[in-house]
């Protein structure tokens, strides 16, 4: 993936937002990792696009906010769902490398034997054990299917102007 598609759905957004004059402030992942606060001052919070990684922190102060009477939109699949962490660059600044390990296997993170709670685990694993639902309402389940598609009725707008028609097949939708 090109890093211009990472930002295709939050740009949507911000497009729409603006353009129907909304009136909006922006925060980074930094932002809400280390300004908890600042996400209070607000009447909602959007996770925009694919917002898989947060912080535990990023959780603690979202949650906070939620709290405290912000109302939470989540706008794409699987947020909040593996935790991460910011580790100071090479030259010492604070917060700005992304540790992930992305395993489910606690092994895997060095931090794991002396800090569980700060393992790049699943929020929903058992030593974290913040399963996205709790936040979002709802919880990712990775979809593996991939298969065609057949059309079982056209009789409807749907299928308007598309040449269509009962048994055709759509070769490699589904999924």
């Amino acid at each position: 993936i090109g890093a211009g598609e990472f930002m295709e759905w939050e740009l949507l957004m911000v497009r729409f937002l603006e353009r129907n004059g909304y009136d909006v402030a922006y925060s980074t992942n930094i932002d809400t990792h280390t300004s908890g606060a600042r996400l209070r001052a607000h009447k909602a919070f959007l996770s925009v696009g694919h917002d898989e990684y947060w912080t535990k922190q990023m959780r603690d102060n979202v949650e906070a906010a939620r709290d405290a009477g912000v109302n939470l939109g989540f706008f794409g699949a699987n947020n909040a769902y593996w935790q991460m962490r910011f580790e100071p660059s090479s030259t010492g600044q604070a917060n700005r490398t992304v540790v992930a390990y992305r395993s489910d296997t606690i092994a895997k993170d060095p931090v794991y034997l002396s800090n569980p709670a700060e393992s790049t685990l699943l929020f929903r694993h058992a030593q974290i054990n913040r399963p996205e639902a709790a936040l979002i309402g709802v919880q990712y389940a990775y979809n593996t299917v991939r298969s065609d598609m057949m059309v079982g009725d056209c009789n409807n707008w749907v299928c308007a102007g598309t040449g269509l028609i009962a048994g055709d097949t759509l070769p490699g939708l589904l999924g």
